[in-house]
């Protein structure tokens, strides 16, 4: 069996739906797709271990027939615990040109301090939906132009923390571990009616940067015991 340095897999979970799809790592075609049911929906409270010898069983079915070992994957969700709060923060200035590397500066204050008040829900991602200047609404940044405010838009795409371990803990028990959990309501714009599964859309949107993203880098600093939250914007 070969690995996975020439492939990409990625699980999609809806309801009672699973899907694994394998990628070619270099052109990003489809491979291959199963698809599989459990029970019931998975957000019900099902039998741990049944719903786990299912996930189990079906992940070797697919490492055999496409002779591959899956050690890791991407998984998006469509479910309803899932949920996209907007915020929105204001930055006040000296008047001058907005530059698009201030924006760290400007979000991490109010970023930190929403992260810092949720307890029962874990972000999968955060997107600036949109900025405000001089009254007027941009939805990319608006490079060199004067003002001395700026309103972002900011959407959360969030999962209910208890689900997010729940599918953390079956994955782990399958011996897959999940580099990145998304959202489907943050992919679902790449979604093509012709889609046999939500794998395709979510590998789109991660091969679709964009500039709105917002990336959190966890960096824990030993003497004072608390996470530095660094906000990157990528293009």
């Amino acid at each position: 069996m070969s690995n996975n340095s020439k492939n990409e897999l990625f699980f999609s979970l809806s309801g009672d739906q699973i899907s694994i799809c394998l990628f070619n790592s270099k052109n990003g075609i489809l491979k291959k797709c199963s698809n599989f049911q459990f029970p019931d929906r998975f957000e019900n409270d099902l039998n741990f271990n049944v719903i786990k010898n299912l996930l189990y069983n079906n992940i070797k079915t697919f490492e055999k027939d496409n002779r591959i070992l899956i050690s890791n994957g991407i998984l998006t969700i469509q479910s309803k615990k899932l949920e996209t709060i907007k915020v929105c923060y204001k930055s006040l200035f000296d008047k001058k040109k907005l530059d698009i590397q201030d924006i760290p500066k400007f979000l991490k204050g109010g970023i930190n301090e929403f992260i810092n008040n949720i307890k029962k829900i874990e972000i999968l991602h955060i997107l600036i939906s949109k900025y405000i200047v001089n009254g007027k609404e941009y939805f990319k940044f608006p490079n060199d132009i004067k003002s001395d405010e700026i309103i972002f838009e900011i959407d959360f795409f969030c999962l209910e923390k208890s689900f997010f371990i729940k599918v953390q803990n079956l994955f782990k028990a399958c011996n897959i571990q999940l580099t990145q959990i998304m959202s489907s309501e943050y992919s679902k714009k790449f979604a093509s009616k012709t889609d046999i599964s939500d794998c395709i859309a979510a590998k789109k949107a991660l091969e679709e940067s964009s500039l709105s993203e917002v990336e959190i880098i966890e960096n824990i600093d030993k003497n004072r015991g608390l996470y530095d939250k660094i906000f990157n914007l990528f293009d």
